[in-house]
């Protein structure tokens, strides 16, 4: 039930791990924790759980990571109006490829349609990172982009009318930082876990500069923090009016089941 079939590659897809192509991915879900509501990430896992197959798939070709996404897509919404009675919302990854596709909307609809999904208020869209603007070894905006952000922005104004919230994922990790300024209306962002330091003033005044940056592009954003293993992480965190955080010290990734 929660195991999507082995994906297919495109014939020529170079950049992508061939090992994912006969493996079975399955789905877990990790708690959000927050003083507001409780939510889940439906994250995907590969070799008995231990590995997430996307950061082997930010290489591949359009198509595939499309179809990645769309057969994970299959398997949540198959299963939505269950998950919503156990958690509040589901937060589902997609590759801007995807959500930049100018039919994405028409094919959530068919979705809905199929699954009998009437509260799309409880569907979260987490933008992941992947390479497509780099250049040079260098973070650049080409022009033939513009276009893809433009589908970006125009598409998640259309899911905000099913009241469907936009996230960004692993701000300011890889091209984030480009999304994050060029993107539009974003309901909330996640600062990711590679960037808490161990060090508790340099941790503070990044954490405080992110937030700074963040809040300058997308005011009314809601700011939630990954990795956090610390208690006294989260006091200094919620004294930065941040009340959003994922990762162990909650609560470890999870089949539904369990």
């Amino acid at each position: 039930m929660y195991i999507i079939k082995p994906l297919h590659f495109c014939e020529h897809d170079t950049g992508c791990d061939k090992r994912l192509e006969n493996e079975e991915i399955s789905l877990v879900f990790h708690k959000i924790v927050s003083w507001i509501k409780e939510s889940y990430e439906v994250l995907t896992r590969v070799w008995d759980n231990k590995m997430s197959p996307e950061p082997m798939l930010r290489n591949a070709c359009i198509n595939t990571m499309k179809h990645f996404d769309y057969r994970v897509f299959d398997l949540v919404f198959n299963e939505f109006n269950k998950y919503i009675d156990k958690y509040w919302s589901i937060h589902i990854n997609i590759f801007p490829f995807t959500l930049r596709e100018h039919d994405f909307i028409e094919q959530l609809k068919v979705y809905f349609s199929k699954y009998y999904i009437t509260d799309t208020s409880k569907i979260y869209f987490e933008i992941i990172e992947n390479w497509f603007v780099k250049k040079n070894n260098k973070w650049k905006l080409e022009d033939r982009y513009k276009k893809i952000l433009w589908n970006l922005n125009k598409n998640i104004e259309e899911l905000h009318k099913f009241n469907i919230k936009v996230w960004l994922d692993d701000y300011p990790e890889w091209n984030s930082g480009i999304l994050l300024e060029k993107l539009e209306n974003l309901d909330f962002v996640k600062i990711d876990k590679k960037f808490l330091l161990n060090n508790w003033d340099d941790f503070v005044k990044w954490v405080s500069d992110c937030i700074s940056n963040i809040k300058k592009f997308h005011p009314n954003a809601v700011i939630i923090i990954e990795w956090v293993e610390k208690y006294k992480y989260i006091e200094t965190l919620r004294e930065l009016w941040i009340d959003s955080f994922q990762w162990y010290y909650f609560w470890k990734p999870e089949k539904y089941n369990s």
